[in-house]
């Protein structure tokens, strides 16, 4: 799975924020990280779910999952944050 799907599924969103014209999305894509999950959400989102999305995200490949496999086992990890009705409705 597509780290960008990842956090599209997450967060209801894409991990960079959109730009007026291609090439100042570029630079952003490219030159800035992207805002972590709990603080697009405005809630909780458990720290191994957060560590393990903005590792997929990483710019050095060195910093991301080797895998699929490696994503797979980190996934099963993560634990999960209760989320209410009313905060489902809310976003």
């Amino acid at each position: 799975m597509s780290s960008t799907i990842s956090i599209e599924l997450g967060t209801g969103g894409i991990p960079v924020a959109a730009a007026s014209d291609f090439r100042r999305l570029l630079g952003v894509q490219v030159g800035s990280p992207p805002e972590k999950p709990s603080i697009r959400l405005r809630g909780p989102v458990s720290p191994d779910l957060q560590e393990l999305l903005m590792s997929c995200l990483a710019k050095q490949p060195a910093e991301r999952l080797a895998s699929a496999d490696a994503f797979e086992a980190s996934s099963a990890k993560c634990v999960a944050v209760r989320r209410t009705r009313v905060k489902a409705d809310e976003w």
